[in-house]
This record gives C-alpha cells, structure tokens and sequence, in this order.
C-alpha cells in the first residue's frame, strides 16, 4: 500500500515540476526583441556621453520574468544589461565599469528613453 502510495506521489510531483518548468521558459517573437532593442539603443544613446556603436549579445528571460537584453557598447569597450518593461522602458540597467559616464543632464534624473 506505502509502495503504491509512494509511486503516485512521486509521478504527480514529476509533472507538476514538469508542467512549471516549461511554464517559465518564455520565448519572444522577432518584434518584441527588435522593439526591446531598438529601445536599448535609444536609452543608451540619450543616457550616456560617447555611445557609437551598441552590439546586443543576448536577450532572454530573466530569472524574474522579466525582457533583458545584454551586449556591449564601442566596439566591445564596455557591457551593460538593461531590463526591458513591457511598454519598452528601460527598467533597470547595469553597467560595467568602463562603461562611459551619463550625461551631466542625467546624473539626478535620468534623461529618458
């Protein structure tokens, strides 16, 4: 009866696992990542004194849930990841520390998207 009892519980905890971890492994289609992109690009270069060039090298789901898009700016000078709102506000951001500095304008409040 222990063994049966045991089986059951078992195979109901291996598909509840299953069925949440698919759950979580959200995939975005080709126009939420160039929108998310584009409004990376736009942030940083509003944001940011000396941007030339961004490379985006990967967008994925967060361990949140949330759109992040990391890369690199100037050529592989410095990385940043931003989080990415639903309405393509930049959420948060974190940059590396060679990263170049914010404009005077946005060092209390930043610029903008």
């Amino acid at each position: 009866m222990w063994k049966f009892l045991f089986t059951v519980m078992l195979i109901i905890s291996i598909i509840l696992t299953g069925c949440n971890v698919d759950s979580t492994n959200q995939l975005y289609n080709e126009e939420t990542k160039e929108k998310a992109i584009e409004a990376v690009e736009k942030y940083l270069q509003n944001n940011f004194v000396g941007i030339t060039s961004v490379q985006v090298t990967d967008i994925y789901q967060s361990p949140m849930g949330g759109l992040t898009v990391d890369g690199n700016v100037n050529d592989g000078e410095a990385d940043f990841s931003a989080g990415v709102e639903s309405d393509y506000t930049i959420g948060s951001i974190g940059v590396s520390k060679e990263f170049p500095e914010r404009k005077e304008e946005c060092k209390e409040n930043t610029c903008g998207d």
